[in-house]
């Protein structure tokens, strides 16, 4: 198995869920290898062990606690 490339901590934002009013918080990542920015739910990153696929390319995403 590839080893994950670190993904980078931008900042946490906060956003209300159009549906329901509540709020969410969403970790900004920088993929490093793409230079691309994304956010995606905290609560994702809470199940995840560690690393997730990148959305940009075929690598693995690791993820600082």
């Amino acid at each position: 198995m590839t080893k994950a490339t670190q993904a980078i901590h931008a900042g946490l934002i906060t956003v209300k869920d159009p549906e329901t009013g509540c709020d969410v918080e969403l970790e900004v990542l920088k993929d490093p290898v793409s230079g691309a920015m994304m956010a995606i739910d905290a609560s994702f990153l809470d199940q995840v062990s560690g690393s997730f696929n990148s959305p940009y390319n075929r690598q693995r995403l690791a993820v600082s606690e």
